[in-house]
């Protein structure tokens, strides 16, 4: 049984089922073009992701260290299929004593299973985001 105090003490505390700033993902050249195209254009997400990519940004072409520090400047979290990022020497989380939100490296055998496991990914994140934030 609760005693009164508890319940005073957490009253007008309410626990938010989403973060407050939306996630913000940039999307690589590398990454399967429908699978960013359903991330950037589902109006269900639109208020719970901020997304991007290099298509859109009109970078093809250019540098896995310019992907990088994009994100980096910006405040994005890069979301590839190239494993080069998983090398934390050339692309630390704290590089020129800016942090990177994060790099999200997905290694795909065909386009519908790097859908459905970035999008288990990204409502993973939702649902226990209150969870984390009692971590933080």
């Amino acid at each position: 049984m609760k005693s009164h105090s508890n319940r005073r003490r957490n009253k007008g505390i309410r626990e938010k089922t989403f973060p407050k700033k939306k996630l913000r993902l940039y999307f690589d050249e590398d990454f399967p073009k429908e699978v960013e195209s359903y991330f950037v254009n589902c109006p269900q997400l639109k208020k719970k992701l901020a997304a991007t990519s290099a298509r859109i940004c009109g970078h093809l072409g250019r540098t896995d260290e310019f992907h990088y520090k994009f994100c980096q400047s910006r405040g994005y979290v890069l979301v590839t299929c190239d494993t080069d990022f998983n090398n934390d020497h050339v692309y630390p989380f704290t590089s020129d004593g800016r942090p990177i939100p994060g790099i999200i490296i997905i290694r795909p055998t065909q386009v519908l299973p790097v859908a459905s496991v970035f999008s288990r990914l990204v409502f993973f994140y939702f649902k226990n985001a209150a969870f984390a934030r009692a971590f933080t």
